[in-house]
């Protein structure tokens, strides 16, 4: 069984060799130069720019790593599209660390509550995937599961479902 990569804190991956996966590495290739283009291209601080192709840099490895660790490709794709789209509207270095952060919910009464504004379903339905493997899910967090794959997997047709094919 191979390394378990997970879309965790992105620092705990840093140093774990991702290779790309061969069927779409032109796919990731297109989708990360454009983004350092745009991130290029905003009139922001020079410090704040390579915190921000710093961050994007890795959510692409990570995603990468994701795809290789199994994960469905549109269900990464849709992922790290988000984070990048955060990145890219991000104003402060503080803001993108913010978005590195992994995305996961709490439980209160009235249900399951995001946490940040930077919560992305896709990501908490990997992490709790991941979790998954570690040992069984509670209730709560299998309530959870089913309404993540609902809203991530079952939706209508997008252009994620056609990279898979």
């Amino acid at each position: 069984m191979g390394d378990v990569i997970t879309l965790a804190p992105v620092n705990c991956v840093e140093n774990i060799e991702v290779r790309k996966p061969q069927k779409h590495t032109n796919l990731w290739e297109k989708k990360l130069e454009v983004v350092l283009e745009r991130i290029d291209e905003l009139y922001v601080y020079p410090k704040l720019r390579q915190t921000m192709k710093d961050a994007v840099l890795k959510v692409f490895k990570v995603g990468i790593g994701a795809v290789k660790a199994g994960f469905p490709l549109r269900l990464v794709l849709k992922a790290v599209d988000k984070k990048c789209l955060f990145v890219l509207d991000a104003r402060s270095i503080e803001e993108v660390n913010q978005i590195l952060k992994p995305s996961v919910s709490r439980f209160e009464i009235n249900g399951f509550v995001t946490t940040g504004k930077y919560h992305i379903p896709e990501e908490e339905l990997m992490l709790l995937v991941l979790a998954s493997k570690q040992g069984k899910l509670t209730p709560r967090a299998q309530e959870r599961f089913v309404q993540l794959y609902e809203l991530c997997m079952k939706a209508g047709r997008t252009y994620y479902d056609e990279v898979d094919e």
